[in-house]
């Protein structure tokens, strides 16, 4: 294995031992990019972690910052990622769904700033045309939501 996926999965480890990060496993998509362990059944732990986390489309364009999971079921699973993007300065945002299973997450390549604990690279398996056909988001209070919604 080349040093640099021994060094990202040595960030990810200390990442997730230190109870920052979600669990994770590699994926098809190649030594950066790992895909959530059992897809569609991400922790309220873990999602709370990327809460606030810039997001990229597959192909590498900028898909906006995680702003919240969606809830279903009397459990409260995690189904979706609201997903603002767009907008300046809170104007013009719109808040988009996608299915919790397709985010993905890897060590990231930039060097942490002091107290930012290791870098993470939050990516959607959605190019960003598929992106821009995902359902909006409007919150109308009848969602439960991870940060509080219903």
């Amino acid at each position: 294995m080349p040093r640099s996926c021994h060094l990202a999965v040595a960030l990810l480890v200390a990442l997730a031992a230190a109870g920052g990060a979600p669990v994770l496993a590699q994926s098809d998509a190649g030594p950066q990019r790992r895909q959530l362990v059992a897809p569609g059944r991400l922790s309220a732990a873990e999602a709370t972690a990327l809460i606030g986390r810039s997001v990229s489309t597959r192909d590498g364009r900028d898909a906006g910052a995680i702003r919240d999971f969606t809830l279903t079921g009397p459990s409260g699973v995690v189904d979706h990622a609201i997903i603002a993007s767009g907008g300046v300065l809170g104007l013009g945002t719109t808040l988009v769904l996608v299915p919790a299973d397709r985010l993905r997450v890897g060590a990231a390549t930039a060097v942490p700033q002091p107290g930012e604990g290791a870098p993470m690279e939050v990516t959607i398996d959605l190019s960003a045309a598929e992106l821009s056909e995902a359902p909006t988001f409007a919150d109308d209070g009848t969602v439960r939501t991870l940060t509080g919604g219903r």
